[in-house]
């Protein structure tokens, strides 16, 4: 396959949606939202993060007042009544939390409105590539010529 006409292999590819959407995901809050939505969380600076978190969910962004992780599994996700997902959600974007797509950039995907979270289930190869590629122009070294 190739994405912004780069080949990339399956097996980057697989990797690539393990980093996007991960089994366990972070959802930043302050105590008291946590406690208004019913999670369950741990203090951040508890949280251990791999630098593939940190980059995937743009953690360097984050409102200083979020202070609260709740890890949430898709199986917990789906289990939160759709007013919680939704407030969940705005406090994500609120709170500075990347990885969360746009509806109108996947609407075969999530044909809602408003921005969504990432979920294993979600995630073929290709729609992998259409998320990593997203409004980017394709390389073009092909054009180059040898003697560059």
């Amino acid at each position: 396959m190739r994405v912004l006409n780069i080949p990339v292999s399956p097996d980057l590819l697989a990797g690539w949606a393990d980093w996007l959407a991960p089994p366990m995901q972070p959802f930043f809050l302050t105590a008291a939202e946590a406690s208004a939505l019913g999670l369950s969380t741990v203090a951040l600076a508890d949280w251990q993060r791999t630098p593939e978190l940190r980059d995937t969910f743009a953690l360097w962004s984050l409102s200083d007042a979020a202070d609260r992780v709740a890890l949430l599994s898709e199986e917990d996700w789906n289990s939160l009544s759709a007013t919680v997902r939704r407030r969940l959600v705005h406090l994500q974007v609120q709170h500075g939390r990347g990885n969360l797509p746009h509806a109108k950039a996947f609407p075969d995907l999530w044909p809602h409105r408003g921005r969504f979270v990432w979920w294993p289930s979600m995630l073929t190869l290709a729609v992998v590539a259409r998320a990593v590629a997203g409004e980017s122009q394709p390389c073009q070294r092909e054009q180059v010529p040898p003697t560059v």
